[in-house]
């Protein structure tokens, strides 16, 4: 029964719209502050109501014998209404005021220096006539206020969402209903990069908005924002945001062990190195000579046994997350032959040279040739390599093959093999026993020719004597 009877005041039941407005209707306040009940009375089925009368009640209850609300009577604006009244408000005393103004048609309630007792509900309750003939009716509308022991955390939103570089918007906000005591609210934390706009109140919200460039390096920095009160500038509450920057991988580099100038057979380490990323990297992507090397896997580093020529050029990588990517510079790897001094420069893909006549041979050679006037003695070359003992380690380039070193630039295509170096080694050992053989077989032929020269030189006096 008493639902029902609740049910025939509630706003819009039975066709009755209510004239009064109260919004918002739930409203946070702290112990010492202030709140504002904002109150409107509108027309009532298009008509504008007259002889208002407004009555404000603390925690209020229907009165089933009086046919009417009841409660702490907080406001009377007509003295015709005192008999309404049915407990003293002196515990509001010097607290409260009515700010609102009937011809105006608002009723707002303001309550200063805010303690816990004040939470509850706080009733307005209208009586008003309207139309031709005159007919009167009243009407009834109530707001909850809660106080809190301190006030709360200002609330602070970013836009958008997800911090990227850019352009960013940072707004703080706090629930607020007393605009007789404003209050302000300040954020901080980058220094003068933040461009601030004017504390602003609306419905209920003060709020204020900043501006700022964010860049990468601000990922893991911090934004507070303090609420102030205006009059001595004193932070009463304050809140912390820490920037999450999501951006793509930042300053990408390939680096090489053990480094970017290696023989063959040695082991060769790239790796993909980036100084900061946010999300961290998925994915790795390597280059040779600006060609994606499908056959590698998707990783930080890769591994060769480093095989000539198919393993020298120029190496990038690309490192990947879902904010972008970023590619290193080309780092250019020599592959070098075991026979080759690794001081020397990498002559690759380049045809052999001659000097002239008498002067020393070219300088990209790991030997040394000279001419031979002396007849050639009998020549020496070193064991193959199965001859080799295991223990012996290859000819160092200052060691002398064989001799008879006048024929050597005939055999200039010997000189900086780049094949592998049990293949370069056994083509110059072979190369070396023909020599032998052909120097061996010219030996013979010289000492004939003297030989035939000797006798003739003998023959020819012999001859002059005969008449």
């Amino acid at each position: 029964m008493k639902t029902l009877i609740w049910l025939l005041f509630l706003p819009g039941f039975l066709c009755n719209p209510n004239p009064l407005r109260i919004q918002p209707n739930s409203l946070v306040a702290w112990k010492g502050s202030c709140v504002l009940i904002p109150c409107q009375i509108g027309q009532y089925k298009g008509t504008v109501l007259r002889d208002l009368s407004l009555l404000w009640y603390f925690q209020p209850f229907y009165d089933i014998n009086r046919s009417d609300y009841s409660g702490q009577l907080l406001y009377n604006s007509a003295a015709a209404s005192s008999s309404y009244r049915t407990r003293s408000q002196s515990a509001f005393a010097d607290r409260l005021k009515f700010v609102g103004n009937l011809e105006r048609r608002t009723c707002n309630l303001k309550i200063s220096q805010l303690r816990a007792e004040d939470n509850g509900i706080y009733g307005a309750r209208l009586y008003a006539s309207y139309g031709r003939p005159v007919q009167k009716n009243k009407w009834f509308l109530n707001a909850t206020v809660n106080v809190a022991e301190s006030p709360p955390e200002p609330r602070m939103d970013i836009f958008p969402k997800e911090i990227r570089e850019g352009q960013m918007d940072v707004t703080c906000s706090v629930p607020y209903h007393c605009l007789d005591e404003p209050l302000r609210l300040t954020i901080s934390g980058l220094g003068s990069r933040l461009s601030s706009r004017p504390t602003t109140m609306k419905d209920g919200v003060i709020k204020t908005v900043v501006s700022f460039q964010v860049t990468w390096e601000d990922h893991g920095k911090s934004l507070v924002c303090s609420l102030l009160k205006t009059r001595d500038g004193s932070a009463i509450s304050k809140s912390t945001m820490q920037l999450d920057v999501k951006y793509a991988p930042k300053d990408v580099r390939v680096t090489a062990s053990p480094g970017k100038t290696v023989l063959e057979g040695e082991t060769l380490s790239l790796e993909c190195t980036i100084n900061s990323s946010n999300p961290e990297v998925s994915e790795y992507l390597w280059y040779k000579n600006d060609r994606l090397m499908h056959e590698q896997p998707k990783l930080k580093r890769i591994d060769y046994e480093v095989e000539g020529d198919q393993h020298s050029g120029a190496y990038r990588c690309q490192a990947k997350n879902s904010v972008g990517s970023q590619t290193s510079e080309e780092v250019f790897i020599n592959v070098q032959s075991r026979f080759q001094d690794p001081s020397a420069p990498s002559t690759s893909g380049l045809e052999p040279t001659t000097e002239s006549e008498g002067a020393q041979s070219s300088p990209s050679s790991p030997f040394t040739y000279e001419h031979v006037s002396s007849p050639l003695p009998s020549m020496s070359c070193p064991p193959s390599l199965s001859e080799r003992p295991p223990s012996q380690a290859p000819l160092p380039s200052s060691q002398t093959p064989c001799d008879g070193r006048t024929l050597w630039e005939e055999f200039s295509f010997l000189k900086e093999s780049q094949d592998q170096a049990v293949k370069a080694q056994n083509q110059f050992i072979h190369s070396c026993k023909e020599l032998t053989s052909s120097v061996v077989q010219l030996a013979e032929k010289f000492q004939q020719a003297l030989l035939q020269i000797k006798q003739r030189i003998c023959v020819i006096p012999s001859e002059e004597k005969e008449p």
